[in-house]
C-alpha cells in the first residue's frame, strides 16, 4: 500500500506539473490572442485614418482640379474673345483697304480671262476642224 501511495503521489505530482505546464501554455495563448486583437484594432484604426486622409486628399485634389479647369476655361474664353476681336479688326481694315478691294477681284478676273481663252481656243479648234473636214470632202 505504501508503494501504491507513493505511485499515486508521483502520479499526482506529474499531473500537477502537466497542469502547470498546460496552464502556462493557456496563459501564453490568451496573451497572444490579446496581442493579436490589439494589433488588429491598431491596424484597423490606422487603415481608417489612412482611408479618411485619402478621401480628404482626393476631395481636395478634385476641388483644385475643378478650380484649375475653371481658370483655364476663363483664360481660353478670353483668348477666343481676343482672337475674335482681332479678326473683326482685320476684316474692318481689309474692307477699308483699297488694295484688298482691288486684290479681291484679281482671282475673279483670272477666272474670267481663263474662260475667255478656253472659248477662243475652242472656236479656233472648231474652225480648223471644219476647214480640214471641208478640204477632205473637196479632195
Amino acid at each position: 500500500m505504501e508503494t501504491r501511495c507513493l505511485d499515486f503521489k508521483t502520479e499526482i505530482d506529474q499531473l500537477k506539473t502537466q497542469n502547470q505546464h498546460l496552464t502556462h501554455l493557456y496563459e501564453q495563448q490568451i496573451r497572444h490572442c490579446r496581442d493579436l486583437e490589439e494589433s488588429y484594432q491598431r491596424s484597423t484604426k490606422q487603415l481608417e485614418q489612412v482611408h479618411e486622409q485619402t478621401l480628404l486628399t482626393i476631395e481636395n485634389n478634385h476641388m483644385i482640379t475643378i478650380e484649375e479647369m475653371k481658370r483655364q476655361e476663363y483664360r481660353i474664353r478670353n483668348e477666343v474673345k481676343q482672337v475674335r476681336n482681332q479678326l473683326e479688326e482685320i476684316e474692318r481694315d481689309m474692307e477699308r483697304s483699297l488694295t484688298f478691294n482691288v486684290a479681291s477681284y484679281i482671282p475673279f478676273i483670272n477666272i474670267i480671262t481663263n474662260i475667255i481663252e478656253l472659248n477662243t481656243k475652242r472656236r479656233i479648234t472648231h474652225r480648223i476642224r471644219k476647214t480640214l473636214h471641208t478640204k477632205k470632202k473637196g479632195s
